[in-house]
């Protein structure tokens, strides 16, 4: 919406989207296309100043209901693949749209029908034939997704050394588990690898942050500190493998996760969800005291019966958007390479201005004190400095 979307569009989705105001579901899948989603068989057929839609949708892992539907459509029927797509931000509310579960194995999914919708044209994001270059165009400027494998890493920085969990890998090996992993031998995961503390040709390879992740007020020269707690960090993974908890970013911050190489999958819970999810005290409160959530022991964990989560696919050229406070886990579908960075906006300053203060406060109590009145300032003037920018 922000690289693609007209200004009147902007103005009337971003706010509410980026303050998790409204719930959109992105829905892809078909039930004979599969991931193959340019193999797209909803049609959306121009009459006047309305696209009328038909079609179905599958394997959508949402449970709140939605207020929009970030829907992939096929505009000319015997039009070149890949060149005849187009987006429809379609209001869930239609007359001829229908939702309904789908009870799986792998737990409740949904369905979208399209029954002869009439969407106005308003609501196409980007041109009738962009479709494929919108879903592609996150990240489509950076080297990285032609250039980053694990055979990269491997002959390039092979003789570098991390720490796993405590254990010390050289880069060249610890790649060649990650090769050979699988569900029943899973390789070490290398996860929140900060990118600073690489060369700096890597830095080259990502850059510039796609155009969602502005603003971020932590890069702000005015930012209360030497180092602003912005992070972009690295994550490689073989099949198999997983991240150890789930949580929510810390401080309240926003998260943004680029794949680069390779598919993974997200598990995520909606902030409502906490009271199921048996947060830890303390200093840990950002993270779940169930140890595998994909194997939960329900006797020890009774409330998480009663939690609904969500699944996404996530490949290579993909951006996906984790808000402030929702908790979600991650687990290797195939080999994986995943870049993420915090942020922090409008919508998520007051969580990130307050759990920053007590942060400093384990520190200082008295500089806390003096740094809570300008963090207020400094949020309200970076907000309006965006808006006179034409930012939300």
């Amino acid at each position: 919406m922000i690289r693609w979307g007209t200004e009147e569009q902007k103005a009337e989705f971003l706010p509410p989207i980026t303050r998790a105001q409204i719930c959109v579901w992105q829905v892809l899948t078909e039930p004979h296309g599969g991931s193959d989603i340019a193999n797209c068989q909803t049609k959306a057929i121009r009459d006047g100043d309305h696209y009328v839609v038909n079609g179905q949708k599958v394997m959508v892992g949402h449970h709140l209901p939605p207020d929009y539907l970030w829907t992939l459509v096929c505009t000319n029927p015997q039009g070149k693949r890949h060149e005849n797509l187009a987006w429809l931000h379609i209001p869930a509310n239609l007359p001829g749209v229908t939702i309904q579960h789908m009870n799986l194995m792998m737990g409740i999914k949904n369905a979208v029908f399209f029954d002869n919708v009439r969407v106005p044209k308003s609501m196409m994001v980007g041109e009738k034939d962009q479709g494929w270059k919108i879903v592609m165009g996150a990240i489509d400027h950076w080297p990285a997704l032609n250039k980053w494998t694990p055979r990269f890493f491997r002959d390039h920085y092979g003789t570098r050394t991390v720490t796993i969990d405590g254990m010390a890998w050289r880069l060249d090996e610890l790649m060649e588990r990650i090769l050979a992993s699988s569900a029943e031998r899973p390789a070490p995961y290398l996860r929140n690898e900060l990118l600073a503390k690489w060369p700096a040709e890597l830095g080259a390879d990502i850059s510039p942050m796609p155009d969602c992740t502005r603003p971020n007020y932590l890069e702000s020269p005015l930012f209360p500190a030497r180092v602003p707690p912005t992070y972009i960090e690295l994550y490689i993974g073989g099949a198999g493998a997983k991240f150890p908890t789930l949580h929510y970013d810390a401080l309240h911050t926003h998260a943004f996760l680029m794949q680069i190489f390779g598919v993974k999958e997200y598990l995520a819970f909606a902030p409502d969800q906490a009271r199921f999810l048996y947060p830890r005290d303390g200093v840990e409160e950002n993270k779940s005291a169930i140890p595998d959530v994909e194997n939960p022991d329900l006797a020890r964990f009774p409330l998480f019966r009663a939690a609904h989560g969500m699944r996404f696919l996530l490949h290579p050229g993909e951006t996906l958007f984790i808000p402030s406070g929702w908790w979600h886990t991650a687990r290797i579908r195939t080999t994986s390479i995943t870049v993420s960075i915090n942020t922090a906006g409008a919508g998520n300053w007051a969580g990130f201005r307050r759990d920053y203060c007590a942060a400093v406060a384990c520190r200082s109590r008295l500089k806390s004190a003096l740094l809570a009145p300008y963090m207020t300032g400094l949020g309200m003037l970076l907000s309006l400095h965006a808006q006179m920018k034409g930012i939300p």
